[in-house]
């Protein structure tokens, strides 16, 4: 049958908030829980006694330092997606590129990716697109020759840990 809009939002919402409830009391009946951050702890807002337990990435080759250069590489690593704050990644660089050779090196795709390539041409900004790496020691690579890697999202959505962070490690 069909189901008209506000009818479909409650059905939606009801259901989301079933879930959230069975989720919440499996979690509470459980020996322990592993969490991928303290704001995923705190959302829950369960009152068991628990722990976060931070992981880390095995560094698979040891630091290279002598790849970087004067010119200022900064690495955009994942989805460029609407959740990702591309446009203060730009802005940063616009200002930076005023006092200093900035260059960005993108590795990844997303529905913003067109959008953000074309502002960056616009704007004059020296950068490389890798398309999607999966390679953890092609990452390792690419990465090593930046000063730092830039991991912004707009202030709407609760982000924890992300995939991109852990690669950032």
């Amino acid at each position: 049958f069909p189901v008209n809009g506000k009818l479909k939002k409650l059905l939606l919402g009801n259901i989301i908030f079933l879930f959230g409830k069975l989720r919440s009391c499996v979690l509470s009946s459980s020996d322990f829980i592993i969490y991928e951050c303290d704001l995923f702890k705190e959302f829950l807002k369960l009152k068991k006694a628990s722990e976060v337990i931070h992981l880390k990435k095995p560094l698979i080759i040891k630091p290279v330092l002598n790849n970087i250069n004067e010119e200022l590489t900064i690495g955009y690593l994942g989805n460029l997606g609407i959740i990702n704050d591309l446009d203060s990644l730009l802005t940063i660089i616009s200002e930076v590129s005023k006092c200093r050779k900035v260059s960005l090196i993108i590795i990844g795709d997303g529905p913003s990716k067109e959008r953000f390539i074309n502002n960056l041409k616009k704007n004059q900004v020296n950068y490389k697109d890798y398309g999607v790496v999966t390679s953890e020691e092609e990452k390792y690579k690419i990465l090593s020759s930046c000063w730092f890697c830039y991991n912004g999202y707009v202030s709407s959505p609760k982000i924890g840990l992300t995939y991109k962070s852990v690669d950032f490690l």
